[in-house]
């Protein structure tokens, strides 16, 4: 839950000098003045009882910076009324959507977050305060969304949290048709733009949907967001330029360090690189001995990498060192992270020291979780992209006490983060299978296409992250399909307990249930079939079965096997030519994901301040040129607290230091599968391996530690052997693959 107004340090003074408090991003002025023909008649008041509400219901004296202006926006329709909200990491968006539900006298205030388990937070904790709020997710029962749908009807609940992916529902959207929606919120509205293509492609609609279902205001809220992100979502919802409102990005609290690590020695022929160098494990448990204690992250790229770092330092420390170190990743079972989540955050005794908890994790840790005194945060890989970075070390020191993020900075990394991107773009092959799957012969506008989203993923071996970004670019970039309800096409119906009373079938029920398989305990129903069997469309199929269930026919139902649908809007007279655009704008993406990689190793390897060149990015022109200015530098980033160091008293500029040369960036111009060491090759290609032939880019994906869809159906992304060349050029390795496979296998044969 979001905090109000905290006391600022010196150093914060000294940059808040410089810059206002609280800036358009576009370098405006704030407050209510400008284009407006006029604002809502009872804005005073309504600001009144926003700050009555955040005394009374929040326990906070005053607002944050920031959150004041947000609320006059939202409250007395300035500028539109509508509004993006570029704030740190904790800073408090979540109340400049939480009052505004309270003051406004009617109608829903909708949030779209992709954050499951801080959605669940709120909401307890909004419900605790006696405030109308509710989640919709597939995790609820029957009668609980038509509860929540009820209460939506009827104007009782204010508040009403979703994910992006809720707005393919028809059923959802009519509902939002037939309310005021006063106030859309999008939290982590960066995804609607710079990473929507790789993170959340459902974002992309909702800027569509906004104006489907009539939201009054818009909220874009995010952390992190360039100036050229911040306009496309301004553009997105329809937000005025001086509605885009940014709090000073820096944090004098949080040290942000980069160490340089040696490259590792050259591997003897047919050794493969082991998952955590040596060398930089006893760098890090320097690091862990030496500090004070403190929750801290450990941030891994690669699963495997996870389970070594721990072990390592576990050995490494011993238990004498005082500090539990734990491991965390999507990989394990769901009970085993919670509980692990649960260590992490768990609160001590006040009058017990400072917990001395590790936490070793790839970036599935961390988005959600509520834990305002982490003292450390160290990438002991380097991140994918700035983006990354800022999110990553905004967890440390929420509570305004001093912290430290650091990065372990080797390029050996490089091959295994470009690797990523070249692994996860679809090929044209893939491409032209998913475009023919939409359309298949014959298709006519108005008709409705089904798939099954995980078996598509598995036939083209490319991720759903890729393939939704495909569908999404057919409906929002060509206007080919337009996406409908997921349904769940295998229904296993429950019977009931002996005894219970028969229930009399209709002629429909008993034609229905001729379609499915009938066992002892349960009833085996196939959604598509049942509709190609008979004259039921999906949604009267479910409805039936809903309807037996609560007639006491079956005791209950479980579900799998979503399949996504798309009504076809108009048929492509080349279908090739769409599935090139398609492909070209894959690459694009491919390149700007290589791009972000450059960013952060030339970010981490800059002799100049990194709080100047991250406020620069990140935060407005004017902080970054105060940030800048300042003597002495920014104070609390390695390159200015070496650079102080050298200096001695009296210091200097503070704008570039003679810090060791970091270690060069060797990268090779045209990989080709010469660069392969060809021990490691054999290894791949044994056939005690198992990796089929038929498809370059799986066997490439495989040798790189890649994972895809396919590779862990077949559970090859399990093998020991996965992941051996993972210190290789991608490129290097797919061009061995192409020639082993015969050149061209894969779906059609191309790249």
């Amino acid at each position: 839950m979001s905090g109000g107004a905290s006391a600022p340090t010196a150093a914060d003074a000294a940059a808040d000098s410089a810059v206002d408090a609280f800036a358009p991003a576009d370098g405006g002025h704030g407050g209510t003045s400008g284009d407006d023909g006029g604002l809502h008649p009872d804005s005073e008041a309504r600001m009144a009882t926003a700050l009555t509400l955040l005394r009374s219901h929040f326990g906070h004296s005053a607002f944050r910076p920031g959150q004041e202006a947000v609320l006059r926006i939202l409250l007395t329709d300035a500028h539109g009324g509508s509004a993006v909200a570029i704030f740190p990491t904790s800073a408090g968006k979540s109340l400049c959507y939480q009052l505004p539900a309270l003051v406004y006298p009617t109608g829903l205030t909708l949030v779209v977050s992709p954050l499951l388990a801080l959605i669940k937070d709120q909401v307890d904790g909004l419900v605790a305060k006696g405030i109308p709020a509710a989640n919709l997710d597939s995790t609820l029962d029957g009668p609980t969304v038509r509860d929540v749908y009820s209460r939506v009807r009827d104007g009782s609940l204010r508040l009403l949290f979703v994910a992006p992916e809720r707005f393919k529902n028809d059923r959802f959207r009519q509902l939002l048709r037939s309310v005021s929606v006063e106030l859309l919120a999008i939290d982590e509205a960066h995804c609607v733009s710079e990473w929507g293509q790789a993170f959340r492609p459902d974002y992309l609609r909702l800027a569509r949907a906004a104006v489907e279902v009539g939201a009054v205001r818009r909220l874009a809220l995010t952390a992190t967001a360039t100036d050229a992100v911040a306009a496309d979502i301004a553009k997105r919802f329809h937000v005025r330029p001086t509605a885009v409102l940014r709090t000073p990005f820096r944090r004098a609290n949080l040290t942000t360090l980069v160490t340089t690590v040696p490259r590792r020695p050259p591997l003897p022929p047919g050794r493969a690189a082991p998952a955590v160098d040596d060398h930089r494990v006893n760098v890090l448990a320097v690091r862990l001995r030496s500090q004070a204690p403190g929750r801290t992250i450990v941030y891994v790229t690669l699963q495997k990498g996870v389970a070594a770092l721990a072990a390592a330092l576990g050995q490494t420390l011993g238990p004498s060192g005082g500090m539990s170190i734990r491991a965390y990743h999507a990989g394990l079972p769901a009970d085993e992270r919670t509980e692990v989540q649960e260590w992490f955050s768990g609160a001590d005794p006040s009058d017990a020291p400072a917990p001395a908890r590790v936490i070793v994790c790839t970036i599935a840790f961390g988005m959600g979780v509520d834990v305002c005194d982490i003292r450390y945060v160290y990438h002991f890989n380097a991140p994918k992209s700035l983006e990354n970075y800022v999110q990553e070390i905004g967890r440390a020191g929420r509570d305004g006490k001093p912290s430290t993020a650091e990065m372990l900075l080797c390029t050996d990394d490089v091959p295994m983060l470009e690797g990523f991107a070249y692994g996860s773009t679809p090929s044209a092959a893939a491409v032209r299978a998913l475009v023919a799957a939409v359309f298949p012969p014959g298709v006519e506008p108005g008709a409705t296409v089904d798939l099954s989203l995980y078996d598509t993923c598995v036939e083209l071996d490319t991720k759903d992250t890729a393939v939704n970004q495909l569908l999404a670019s057919m409906d929002l970039n060509g206007g080919y399909v337009r996406e409908g309800t997921p349904f769940f096409d295998e229904v296993t119906l429950v019977h009931p307990p002996a005894g219970a009373p028969n229930v009399r079938l209709s002629s429909a029920d008993t034609a229905l249930l001729a379609t499915a398989t009938i066992k002892r305990t349960n009833t085996y129903l196939n959604v598509t079939k049942a509709t190609e069997a008979t004259a039921f469309t999906v949604d009267e199929v479910h409805r039936r079965v809903n309807a037996l269930v609560a007639a006491g026919a079956y005791a209950s139902t479980t579900v799998r096997k979503v399949r996504s649908r798309f009504r076809i809007i108009r048929v492509p007279d080349d279908p090739d030519a769409l599935a090139r655009r398609l492909h070209a704008g894959a690459v694009e993406r491919e390149q700007r994901e290589i791009a972000r990689c450059a960013d952060v190793m030339a970010f981490a390897a800059a002799k100049t301040c990194m709080t100047a060149a991250l406020a620069r990015r990140f935060g407005s022109t004017a902080e970054a040129a105060a940030v800048a200015a300042m003597p002495g530098g920014c104070g609390h980033c390695g390159v200015c607290l070496e650079r102080s160091r050298q200096a001695g008293p009296g210091g200097g500029d503070g704008a570039t230091v003679d810090a060791a040369p970091s270690t060069p960036l060797v990268v090779s111009t045209q990989p080709s599968a010469a660069d392969v060491d060809e021990r490691r090759w054999a290894l791949v290609t044994a056939d005690a391996v198992g990796v089929p032939r038929d498809d370059p880019s799986l066997l490439a994906r495989f040798a790189c530690g890649i994972s895809s869809p396919r590779l862990m159906r077949l559970r090859l992304s399990r093998h020991r052997l996965f992941g051996v060349l993972s210190d290789t050029d991608y490129r290097a390795v797919l061009a061995a693959a192409e020639a082993f496979c015969g050149g061209g296998c894969g779906v059609d044969g191309d790249g």
